[in-house]
């Protein structure tokens, strides 16, 4: 069962002052996993203890009277007689309390995804990269006007861009440019090779960060698979602070960092509905990271260092990827429910189980430059996936192709 962990400082504070070895023992003894926990990081430690706990009885399997003892004095809450329900109650619920000093368990319940490919299949022209790339500089122009006009008076068309000549547009509305990402197939995940040159690049860092990102890739990102999935339009760049402002509805965000904005996940989808818009599914935006699946990293052969660098200092979102799409190293938020590995994912493009508050972040490389000791830079790997409990993130908005007009 998927959950999302509300924390609360009774229960998470307190075991937070635990030992990192202790933490680590009793996560052998019942068999949990810290693999994805970075080396050190107390917190994360305790919060993949918790996700393992659905009632209060089992904290009790868990803990020995010791551990309570130590956490009752941390806590100025007296020894392990006063741990009781008061302190550490475990319910489902689908609201958080503020009030309670508790941790409670919320499970976000599944939604249909707004996702609608009916008509996809009325665009040839963009049945395939492959496809669009024969076609000469006249039809394209002629295709991409009538996209616009299928799009509705929102939609002008502007230009082609990037390496493929893409179809770019304008939303007048949202003041949001749009590309018309060909659809097609690709193998999505961490190939073989892949996870080779990760082992690889962690060995010569040779530093615990670099080898904790290059095993949480090769955990979370595999099997690799074939996706085949339809045509679609993706938002050129994140949602800048001025773009912001047509949406004030939303406004419980971070301030934009290098004029991007971040949203929180409780209002990602009110913003979608708003702008009659969607969010991205994983694999379209493996797929554009990839550039169709030319490349492993978003920095294609440049270094990472020099790259972000590059585009940092830049103007705000000039990026020279092959699709003209920019920001992906900002991290998005995507449609997708989290699932550890891809073992059963969809083969056609939509979203896994979307839930009601999105937790899937893909990309982010950006979040920590400037890098500390290197191994930050295996976020720049395209299959880089996260789970995300309650942070803020930016957002590329997509949309589906419309009916074809004559």
């Amino acid at each position: 069962m998927d959950y999302d962990i509300i924390e609360y400082p009774r229960v998470h504070a307190g075991l937070c002052h635990l030992r990192g070895q202790r933490l680590t023992e009793i996560a052998e003894q019942h068999g949990i996993s810290f693999a994805h926990v970075k080396p050190g990081f107390i917190g994360q430690m305790v919060d993949t203890i918790l996700d393992h706990i659905t009632s209060f009885d089992d904290l009790k399997t868990l803990l020995s009277p010791a551990d309570f003892d130590i956490i009752g004095q941390k806590l100025s809450v007296g020894d392990r007689a006063t741990w009781n329900r008061p302190y550490l109650d475990y319910e489902h619920a689908v609201f958080v309390d503020m009030t309670r000093k508790s941790y409670r368990v919320v499970q976000h319940p599944l939604r249909e995804s707004t996702r609608n490919a009916s008509h996809t299949d009325l665009w040839l022209e963009l049945a395939s990269l492959k496809v669009w790339s024969k076609l000469e500089v006249a039809q394209k122009t002629k295709t991409a006007k009538l996209l616009a006009k299928s799009l509705g008076e929102n939609f002008a068309f502007t230009d082609l861009v990037g390496e493929h000549q893409l179809m770019r547009f304008k939303h007048t509305a949202l003041k949001l440019h749009f590309i018309a990402i060909p659809g097609g197939k690709y193998s999505m995940g961490l190939s073989d090779d892949e996870k080779k040159e990760l082992t690889r690049l962690a060995k010569k860092h040779g530093n615990e960060e670099a080898k904790f990102f290059a095993r949480d890739i090769a955990e979370t990102a595999r099997p690799m698979h074939e996706v085949k999935f339809p045509p679609f339009l993706c938002a050129q760049a994140p949602i800048t602070n001025s773009q912001a402002k047509k949406f004030t509805k939303t406004a419980e965000m971070l301030e934009g960092n290098h004029n991007i904005y971040w949203y929180g996940a409780k209002v990602v989808l009110k913003l979608t509905e708003q702008s009659d818009t969607r969010l991205l599914t994983e694999s379209e935006w493996e797929y554009i990271a990839r550039a169709g699946g030319m490349r492993a990293w978003l920095n294609g052969e440049e270094d990472p260092q020099a790259y972000a660098n590059r585009v940092l200092s830049a103007e705000p979102l000039e990026d020279e990827h092959p699709f003209g799409v920019c920001g992906l190293g900002w991290g998005t938020w995507v449609e997708d429910s989290w699932h550890l590995g891809y073992k059963n994912a969809p083969a056609d493009g939509s979203a896994w189980e979307p839930r009601d508050v999105p937790n899937v972040v893909r990309g982010g490389g950006f979040l920590s430059f400037p890098w500390q000791t290197g191994g930050e830079e295996f976020m720049l790997h395209t299959a880089y996936r996260e789970q995300i409990k309650d942070k803020q993130f930016p957002v590329l908005l997509a949309c589906d192709l419309p009916k074809r007009k004559r």
